[in-house]
């Protein structure tokens, strides 16, 4: 099965059912489907040919969704931008990724200058005609390419078939019993992996509805909670430390039988503490875009915080140097036009791997460890920077921690943490921290500096960004 014919079969059977609810309103399966059809019709209209590139630069809700299924009606390749960028990373990606049209809001004023590539305007293209689907494509073509988020380096461009991203959100789906009773809140950014597939893909496949934010503050999602009655909340790690320190009431998530949480690690410390102020678990998941997201997921009849789970059917798993590897159907086909980055990453036999440092327990659950470049060496000791952090975060005055290693001329590294302070403003006590890491952990293992920062640079799917960390380092000591 295709992305295509998953919708079209879905909107056949559930219709009437609600499909969307964003700030415009609420749109059912079928309205969908009319909008869909009519962007497809739109672009087949443009001369886009089966297999073409559309990049899609609309914000979350009705224009991203029904646009991005329009391109796959059309049998087209679904390339999602983040609505946030500026005009030169916009023409970069659409070179890099060669798109042949972009779906935007409006034509950019003044014009974006995207060469080849023709901005064809949502609203015009809402207006088309409807049509019937494009020519049909296999499951194992290409079906969406996404840009990494460039945390490490330049972005890449991901292809993803019909056949992984469809696997994967089955998967998911399956594991939590979602079902057309469901109704998804999403402070994810549904043109970003872990939203596309676990919630925009899973919703359709199971006939659910999505109810999107137009931002992920606190308060705004326990109202729609609440009003819509949501049954899974998908965030991401960092909202969660907000939900424990009393940014929205839990009553307003009575209706919530799943908090998912994914695209960056979940400190222990706040999953016990959610579970002390709300009464559930948070499950943590971990995936990777190369991967359509997700590899491993808690299942909810046994949850274990500190843990991402054991890997979803079909994945296997391996550690091959503390590095934490993968094979299965859910792993890309490669990096577009970069053999040489997928060749770096993806063997011949398959197996993908992460960068991401990780222990496989016994039962099969994953313990995640740091990413392979954050580990520090210390004197010919490792150093995993997620074991400090959470020894940290134990800490009653932090909020936050995040550890990077700093050059050293006796040790070659030695870890320095940033800190959030739970107060915020509140000044660093750090005989105190000093002395509380010196009873959590080896004395290798203290960092060396304590600086205190008043958030964490993060991207916009969530990930930390240590690298900006990094950069501090090199100023002055205690600019942080």
């Amino acid at each position: 099965m295709t992305l295509a014919e998953l919708f079209l079969a879905r909107a056949g059977e559930h219709a009437a059912r609600p499909l969307l609810h964003d700030e415009s309103g609420t749109a059912t399966y079928a309205d969908v489907l009319t909008d869909a059809s009519r962007i497809a019709g739109s672009l087949l209209a443009a001369g886009i040919e089966p297999g073409a590139h559309v990049g899609i630069l609309l914000p979350n809700g009705r224009p991203y969704v029904t646009a991005l299924l329009g391109v796959v009606l059309a049998g087209a390749v679904a390339v999602p931008l983040d609505p946030r960028l500026r005009a030169p990373e916009i023409r970069f990606l659409v070179a890099h990724c060669r798109c042949r049209a972009l779906l935007a809001s409006a034509p950019a004023t003044p014009p974006l200058d995207l060469g080849d590539c023709r901005e064809i305007a949502y609203h015009d293209a809402r207006l088309h005609p409807p049509t019937g689907p494009g020519s049909s494509r296999d499951p194992l073509d290409p079906a969406v390419i996404l840009a990494t988020s460039g945390s490490t380096a330049a972005p890449k461009a991901v292809v993803l078939s019909h056949r992984s991203l469809l696997t994967n959100q089955r998967s998911v789906g399956d594991l939590y019993g979602f079902g057309p009773d469901d109704v998804f809140l999403t402070a994810l950014s549904l043109f970003h992996s872990f939203g596309l597939t676990a919630c925009l893909l899973a919703a359709i496949d199971r006939g659910a509805s999505v109810v999107t934010a137009p931002d992920v503050q606190p308060a705004r999602l326990a109202v729609l909670a609440a009003h819509h009655g949501a049954t899974v909340l998908f965030a991401t790690a960092a909202l969660y430390p907000y939900l424990v320190r009393g940014a929205a009431p839990p009553a307003s998530f009575r209706t919530v039988r799943h908090f998912l949480s994914g695209a960056a690690p979940l400190a222990e410390t706040t999953a016990l503490a959610f579970r002390a102020r709300f009464g559930q678990d948070i499950v943590q998941t971990y995936g990777l875009t190369e991967a359509s997201p997700v590899v491993t997921a808690n299942p909810p009849s046994d949850n274990r915080p500190g843990t991402v789970g054991p890997a979803l059917p079909g994945v296997a798993l391996r550690v091959v140097d503390d590095e934490l590897q993968i094979q299965g159907k859910t792993v890309m086909i490669g990096y577009l036009d970069n053999p040489s980055a997928t060749a770096a990453c993806l063997g011949e036999d398959g197996w993908l791997a992460t960068g991401d440092l990780a222990r496989i327990e016994a039962s099969g659950y994953v313990t995640l460890l740091g990413r392979k470049k954050d580990l520090i060496l210390r004197g010919g000791e490792k150093i995993f920077p997620d074991e400090v952090e959470e020894a940290l975060c134990r800490h009653p005055d932090v909020a936050e921690a995040a550890v990077v290693g700093l050059a050293d001329p006796a040790f070659f590294e030695v870890p320095v943490a940033f800190i959030v302070p739970r107060r915020a403003g509140a000044a660093l006590d750090v005989a105190s921290l000093d002395a509380h890491c010196r009873r959590e952990l080896a004395v290798f293992k203290i960092p060396r500096r304590y600086l205190a920062i008043d958030v964490l640079p993060r991207n916009p799917n969530g990930k930390l960004l240590k690298r900006e960390l990094r950069q501090l380092l090199a100023g002055p000591p205690g600019s942080a």
